[in-house]
């Protein structure tokens, strides 16, 4: 820019700020009218395949269908602004209730469903939910958080401990005392009553609330963040023609839940702006089920996180296979590095490699366009998405100069409204001025592509030297034999916290703790050399399908190695007399 340019030759450093421009307008829609729009432009193409369940919709059906159970939502007593919430693993139910909940007006809560009694509890408990659609399965769940349930007439529970919540809707064909049918609900819609469905639609404001999905509570609870029709319609869409600039992508392998803020906007509502149809190979992820889907069914785009990546690269591997139909790959969730992500555009035969970058509280912040390198969609979480504002600042809130790290900073459209019932969290994450604060520490550079470093609150201080984690982990991927890893710091009683890190060895290989030190000597500071080593076959994921850091750092406190080292420690500088140990090690 003339301006940089010309400051730059006064001293002036050019600001880590970036915003680029879109293509196209941001539409004034909300996601019931988007629904209308897809079934007028695409007819009786495929709109969703659910493999396993043996379902097929057109477009057209989809909005018959989700129209029909709006109605039947209506004739339940719920109204505009009414909020549901809705649990199952992926499949035709939970894909039709997030676009019914739309086109009748209410706002819809996405519970993830792995979630134990606790979590399911919170979730409802935080949004005042009325009505709660599951999977059958999740009844005696649902029985043990309101045990009133088993004595209710549908529609009329009154639980002490989900004081909000009135009903209960199945979806199954096993009837439950004191719960509805989905397939009962459904039957509830007249014709008069899906006229008003389809008559409501001009009467939604595309700035009313639609969605909610639950961060992942790495640090407490999970915060329910409001997602706007405006935000979800124009994010979707900008993603939509990232993905398939050509038109030419016709079918999307949706691995990751739809609980997920990722699989709503890049799956289902991508899917109604480019007639991308969105195809179910299982409920849960099985990278046997996605090999075959996705060839069966000739998907050419795929949805994943990058441990399911790590799962289908092995998978296919193991079966030795070769994939002919996977085209393009959006990579979300987390960060991957470039050397897992160099071997998944290998074995999967990809043509494009899309990391996307975003947030429980946003998306998208940053993704890789068809037209960047493969340098820069393996080394960078691509380019800042259009018509958003990016800067990075250091502690203070002041912006730092391009090539600095510091906290990523975003305004725009995509944000989040706030989160539920929790103005203290909103403000704390939202300045006045309208910037969310991501906590992620990342490298901006003058074209506005990205790289993350690591989480602010990561940092690993050991003694006076700062450790991130990610860096960590980038280093130890570069050994042959390792096929992920996960880094944390853990309390100790001289350095203040150490290094541990969680090892998943590629299939065969057989390396131990002392391998893995003797391959980083030479190679990072002594003091980046993890005290601790471990080995894991799978790691524990949060709520939103991440890879859990808070549960392995609480169960690594119980290590046999870690309590003698610290005991003996404590007990030669307190000379045996120490009574706050477990204080200490926390």
């Amino acid at each position: 820019m003339a301006y940089y340019s010309r400051l730059a030759a006064l001293g002036y450093k050019r600001p880590s700020y970036h915003r680029r421009p879109g293509s196209e307008p941001l539409l004034a829609l909300t996601v019931g009218q988007l629904v209308d729009w897809a079934a007028e432009e695409y007819g009786h193409r495929e709109a969703m395949v659910s493999v396993y369940e043996g379902t097929r919709w057109t477009y057209q059906e989809v909005r018959d269908q989700a129209d029909r159970l709006a109605a039947g939502f209506r004739e339940l007593g719920l109204a505009v602004g009414d909020m549901i919430a809705l649990c199952g693993y992926n499949s035709t139910y939970h894909y039709l209730t997030a676009l019914a909940a739309a086109r009748a007006g209410l706002l819809l809560a996405k519970v993830d469903p792995s979630c134990q009694a606790p979590e399911l509890l919170h979730c409802l408990r935080k949004v005042g939910a009325r009505l709660l659609l599951a999977g059958n399965d999740y009844y005696p769940l649902v029985l043990s958080l309101a045990p009133e349930l088993e004595h209710s007439v549908p529609g009329q529970l009154f639980s002490e401990a989900l004081p909000s919540l009135t009903t209960l809707v199945l979806a199954g064909d096993q009837s439950q005392p004191g719960a509805y049918l989905l397939k009962d609900v459904q039957k509830m819609a007249t014709s008069d009553g899906i006229k008003r469905i389809r008559d409501l639609q001009e009467c939604i404001d595309p700035d009313n609330a639609v969605f909610i999905h639950y961060t992942s509570g790495t640090t407490g609870s999970p915060k329910a963040a409001v997602l706007s029709h405006h935000s979800a319609v124009n994010a979707s869409k900008f993603l939509e023609r990232c993905l398939n600039p050509e038109r030419k992508i016709h079918k999307s392998l949706v691995q990751m839940q739809c609980c997920h803020v990722g699989a709503t906007l890049n799956g289902v509502l991508a899917g109604l702006h480019g007639g991308i149809a969105v195809v179910f190979p299982s409920a849960k992820f099985d990278p046997c089920l996605s090999i075959t889907t996705m060839e069966e069914e000739r998907c050419s785009l795929l949805l994943g996180t990058p441990a399911m990546y790590v799962d289908l690269v092995n998978k296919v591997q193991e079966l030795g296979v070769t994939l002919t139909q996977p085209q393009v790959a959006l990579i979300t969730g987390t960060i991957v590095s470039e050397v897992i992500a160099r071997q998944i555009i290998k074995v999967l035969h990809l043509k494009r490699f899309v990391p996307l970058y975003g947030m429980s509280e946003g998306v998208p912040f940053f993704i890789s366009g068809p037209e960047d390198t493969l340098e820069q969609s393996v080394q960078t979480t691509g380019r800042a998405a259009a018509d958003i504002e990016v800067k990075v600042v250091d502690s203070s809130g002041t912006m730092v100069p391009v090539g600095t790290p510091g906290e990523l900073w975003i305004r725009g459209y995509c944000l989040m409204r706030g989160y539920w019932n929790d103005e203290e969290k909103t403000k704390e994450t939202i300045t006045k001025d309208g910037w969310l604060k991501t906590g992620d520490r990342v490298i901006l550079d003058e074209d506005g592509f990205c790289k993350v470093v690591g989480r602010i609150k990561d940092v690993i201080i050991r003694g006076s030297d700062n450790i991130f984690p990610r860096e960590v982990e980038e280093f130890f991927l570069t050994h042959p034999d390792v096929a992920d890893v996960q880094a944390f710091g853990v309390p100790d009683a001289r350095w203040t916290e150490e290094v541990c890190v969680y090892i998943r060895q590629k299939p065969g290989s057989k390396i131990d703790e002392r391998q893995l030190k003797s391959y980083c000597k030479g190679k990072v500071a002594d003091f980046r050399i993890p005290r601790y080593i471990r080995f894991a076959t799978e790691f524990p994921q949060n709520m939103v399908g991440k890879v859990d850091k808070k549960k392995m750092r609480q169960d690594f406190l119980q290590d046999n190695e870690f309590l003698k080292n610290n005991e003996a420690l404590m007990n030669k500088f307190f000379e045996g007399n120490c009574d706050n140990k477990q204080n200490i090690l926390q």
